[in-house]
């Protein structure tokens, strides 16, 4: 049964509001064809212009450049950027004896290649590569059969060697070859594909989308009336990672209501919604729309489009990027940064980034803060540039169990770190950390200690400080934060006291000129009879009481200076009279209903967080139970900063309302326990003191309760889970750890926990 296509609403998108762009960034001075991007941001296939085949895989945060298989066309990354998949003439394995095009697999960590082989492949047809899903399971390939002189958009199954062909749903297929079909783009699941489809009979392009799963088609690029439209083609398809946008170019009419002229425009049509959107308001005919892509929650769409510009000498009109915020009806020209003058150059690529609200293109213009002496400004060499972003984290750097795995391969699997070594981790250089990152934002993880102790974490071109990263209790997994200085080769040292199997995931860094300034780890309060301070101040003081509050002050002390805004400390309870928790806040703000930390008797407890100080320059702790205080700082944030301190603020609390279990606007409160396997979008924009907007926060994530270990994982939405963990949970426990996280799509923050639980969040900051 073909399904009946969908009838679109009206929906306009008016000219956009025209914001400034922030300088991009140089990516690679040498290539300047991008290929394609990974789903994450974090990697791009690119080559020399008119190549048409990737001469190197390039991290683009850090310029790393990977070697990519001899002649691989119609080259594709799987999501993650381990993986390509292309279409090539060569032979990799021994089994690829036919002489033929065929289609393979390169791992870049191993190096290793894969032959696909298309598996009962329906007879007469021939096939070439498209596009992959981003597991690189599902293939698009279009194909050409060479009996009926037709062609055709195909998806072939990888695993168990089935083949779909989208034309079979559409209407007129039955009556032979009425159609010819070609650019054929998968969804990140590859449910979903689009796919452009000529039909012969006088009829001009289109656009439609087919549902593996349901096998269904529907037309995405029909007039208002639900009629084809008749006075121009549909073509260019791209599709949002969901599979639930897509954005097209078209010279049609009547799209959308109130276009009622033939023209050069851009499109995005929401699935769930049966609505088309205009993204580029053009009346005018000869104005050329060129490139779309799409990413995101298929809310950003990034399109070649003619803006004003010097280049030539001008004034002439001259293709540049076009960022176009959907939601937010925004207008950004990344060649045109803050404080430059017009556009002075040309773009020949621009490609957005499938799960992010940025992208790549390729440009001469020399309007920009960062120009190399191999990329000279001015018209003399075209350059590639990312449009600004958060990078694409959190990675793991360090896994030491038999089955551990890192984003990038190494230092993985090394085994249980012995008590009293030391290991250098390499983090410039990795994942999407550039070599020049002076700090790093960690979640050290000790898995299985053998007993009781602590990890430290150091810049290693330091001796080792009397300070604590982590403490660690014979068996158990526990997580702390840590924000920790590189070395000048971009190293940290972590030291082990006990054995113990270590993790360790990056979830941002600091870049040089950065508002925080790290520091070596310097001990701020001991409160044991054996404790000793940086400087013999705040020690051996005794034990807080229960419901009691310690004031300690830090401004001019250690590395952190008089007229100090915040400090990063990592505080230790030590407690031996029962669970608690601890709150800490400026001297001179009220008490906040969040905590910091969550600890249990007899396990010291670890947890990192930013903390405003008072105009006095001190920090209170509150201990709801009595327990010794251990307070070491890691970096502070000058009185110059931008840095936003807030007041704690509970965002998110599922337990039962009432009493203090509220939040500060009384939303995401009360549901009960998050279900197994389930992710909460939780908004953090416009909250608790966070401004609108899409922002880097500071966050307390505690899970209380949960009846069985597992995770939690906090992550942007809109972009792919990672392999992360944020907190570790245990059976009937309560756990927390501070999170530092980009919001997302709509301001949000995605939650993911792999056990049942209530989740408690509380912001702390806003980072600049």
């Amino acid at each position: 049964m073909v399904a009946t296509p969908l009838v679109s609403s009206v929906e306009v998108v008016h000219a956009a509001t025209t914001i400034d762009a922030q300088p991009a960034t140089e990516v690679d001075a040498l290539d300047r064809d991008i290929l394609d991007v990974a789903a994450n941001g974090r990697y791009a296939l690119v080559a020399e212009w008119g190549l048409a085949r990737p001469d190197a895989r390039v991290n683009v945060f850090t310029g790393q450049r990977s070697p990519v298989p001899d002649f691989a066309l119609r080259s594709h990354l799987t999501d993650d950027g381990s993986s390509m998949v292309f279409w090539t003439f060569n032979s990799y394995v021994p089994s690829d004896t036919n002489g033929l095009f065929d289609i393979y697999r390169y791992n870049f960590d191993t190096a290793a290649y894969q032959l696909i082989v298309l598996t009962n492949a329906p007879a007469n047809w021939s096939f070439q590569l498209e596009d992959i899903s981003g597991d690189g399971r599902y293939l698009g390939l279009a194909g050409s059969n060479s009996v009926i002189a037709d062609s055709g958009a195909f998806i072939f199954d990888t695993v168990t060697n089935t083949w779909y062909q989208p034309d079979k749903k559409l209407p007129d297929f039955a009556n032979g070859p009425q159609r010819q079909s070609s650019t054929i783009r998968l969804s990140a699941d590859g449910r979903y594909a689009a796919w452009v489809t000529y039909p012969l009979a006088g009829g001009r392009s289109e656009v439609w989308v087919y549902d593996r799963v349901l096998n269904t088609a529907v037309d995405a690029t029909k007039r208002t009336d639900g009629a084809i439209v008749n006075d121009g083609s549909s073509t260019d398809p791209e599709i949002s990672s969901d599979g639930r946008h897509i954005v097209f170019r078209s010279d049609g009419s009547h799209l959308v209501a109130g276009v009622n002229t033939t023209g050069s425009r851009v499109y995005v049509r929401h699935l769930d919604t049966s609505t088309t959107v205009l993204v580029t308001a053009a009346e005018s005919q000869d104005m050329s729309y060129l490139g779309p892509s799409i990413g995101g929650a298929g809310d950003e769409v990034m399109v070649l489009e003619k803006v004003a510009s010097t280049y030539g000498g001008g004034p002439m009109d001259v293709e540049q990027p076009v960022i176009y915020n959907l939601v937010d009806n925004t207008r950004i020209v990344p060649t045109d940064p803050v404080g430059s003058d017009i556009p002075n150059g040309l773009t020949i690529q621009a490609v957005m980034v499938p799960n992010g609200s940025a992208g790549l293109f390729t440009t001469n213009a020399d309007n920009f803060t960062t120009v190399t002496p191999t990329s000279p400004a001015g018209n003399a060499a075209y350059r590639v540039f990312r449009t600004p972003m958060n990078p694409v984290l959190p990675a793991r750097l360090l896994d030491t169990r038999s089955t551990g795995r890192t984003d990038d391969g190494q230092f993985e699997a090394g085994g249980v770190r012995t008590g009293g070594s030391t290991l250098q981790l390499q983090v410039a250089g990795r994942a999407s950390i550039p070599l020049t990152a002076k700090a790093v934002v960690l979640n050290i993880t000790a898995v299985g200690p053998t007993a009781s102790g602590w990890i430290t974490a150091f810049p290693c071109d330091v001796s080792q400080p009397v300070a604590s990263s982590l403490n660690m209790f014979t068996g158990r997994t526990g997580a702390n934060l840590a924000i920790t200085k590189l070395s000048a080769d971009g190293k940290i040292c972590l030291f082990t006291s006990q054995d113990t199997h270590l993790l360790v995931d990056v979830l941002s860094y600091m870049p040089a000129g950065a508002e925080i300034e790290p520091v070596v780890p310097q001990r701020m309060l001991d409160t044991r009879p054996t404790g000793s301070t940086i400087d013999h101040v705040a020690e051996q003081g005794g034990a807080v009481a229960a419901g009691g509050t310690l004031t300690l002050h830090l401004a001019g002390r250690g590395d952190v200076p008089a007229g100090a805004k915040a400090v990063v400390l990592n505080i230790t309870a030590v407690a031996e009279q029962g669970d608690g928790y601890l709150k800490a806040y400026p001297c001179d703000a009220p008490v906040p209903n969040a905590s910091v930390s969550n600890y249990q008797s007899l396990v010291p407890k670890a947890s990192e967080t930013i903390v405003s100080l008072s105009a006095s320059g001190d920090v209170c702790i509150f201990s709801s139970r009595q327990t010794h205080l251990l307070a070491d700082a890691v970096g502070y944030f000058s009185s110059s900063s931008t840095y936003l301190a807030l007041t704690p603020a509970r965002l998110l609390e599922t337990r039962p309302g009432g009493g203090s279990n509220v939040t500060v606007d009384h939303l995401f409160e009360g549901g009960g326990p998050r279900a197994a396997g389930s992710t909460l979008a939780l908004t953090v924009s416009g909250r608790g003191g966070v401004p609108a907007g899409q922002h880097t926060v500071v966050l307390d994530v505690a899970a209380v309760g949960s009846p069985g270990g597992g995770f939690l994982a906090v992550f942007p939405c809109g972009q792919v889970r990672p392999s992360v963990s944020s907190v570790n949970l245990l059976p009937g426990n309560t756990v927390n750890n501070h999170v530092v996280v980009a919001t997302g799509t709509a301001g949000a923050v995605c939650v993911y926990t792999s056990s049942a639980t209530n989740i408690l969040i509380d912001v702390e900051g806003v980072l600049p």
